[in-house]
């Protein structure tokens, strides 16, 4: 069964640009003058019957193979390695990478839950402040993109995988972590960026412009902000 084109922009945006295997961790969006990268989709559980980490079909089925939880994104050489010597690589140490992996971007970038709606808000204005930034620079409309001989659409798309959406998805993630401190209002706002971050992968990691399209939420600069909790 194929992978949801959703579920592999979640799993590439949630990798935060790099290889899942601790020992590796090599960049897989590493060039900043060229659209490439090294990123591969990998199965915990083989993806069909008889493959590398396989299971019996009663113990995980079709469908559930295709899912996020079930993927990790590797280099091109770890995601060859594992899949050819799956006795060294098992399910419990690839699944243990994709939850190590989890907990070290967490780590890095202080994601927890917070006590306060201002801690919150401390950690949340980096990741805003940081992709306004790249916006402002390289993004559509700027003085940039006026200029004869501009690379600005080359430079914008770089910076849209390589920060916007990464970003967007700590963006996410922090917000879920701390939804016992937002209100209905905020709560609601989240959905709607939620949605503006699936179109905006859809566009930038797949090249499909089929999707809406839904445009940045502005309240969404706003949580955590207080005062605004109770505006629900």
């Amino acid at each position: 069964m194929s992978i949801p084109e959703n579920t592999k922009r979640r799993v590439f945006a949630e990798s935060a640009g790099y290889c899942g295997k601790p020992t590796c961790h090599l960049p897989l969006f590493p060039d900043d003058s060229q659209d490439i990268h090294f990123a591969e989709l990998a199965h915990v559980i083989s993806a069909t019957s008889g493959g590398p980490r396989d299971v019996p079909s009663s113990v995980m089925s079709a469908v559930d193979r295709s899912k996020a939880s079930n993927l990790i994104l590797l280099c091109a050489n770890c995601h060859t390695i594992i899949d050819k010597d799956p006795v060294t690589f098992p399910i419990e140490i690839v699944m243990k990478w994709r939850r190590e992996h989890q907990q070290s971007l967490e780590a890095t970038f202080g994601f927890k839950q917070f006590e306060t709606r201002a801690e919150a808000r401390a950690c949340f204005t980096k990741f805003l402040e940081r992709n306004a930034a790249s916006f402002r620079l390289h993004g559509p409309g700027t003085r940039e993109a006026d200029k004869p001989g501009s690379s600005r659409a080359a430079k914008w798309a770089r910076h849209a995988l390589n920060v916007i959406i990464p970003n967007n998805r700590s963006l996410l993630h922090l917000a879920e972590m701390n939804r016992p401190l937002l209100g209905a209002a905020e709560i609601e706002t989240v959905g709607d960026f939620m949605v503006h971050v699936e179109d905006f992968e859809a566009r930038h990691l797949w090249n499909d412009w089929s999707a809406g399209g839904r445009r940045y939420p502005g309240e969404f600069s706003n949580l955590f902000k207080e005062g605004i909790d109770d505006q629900g």
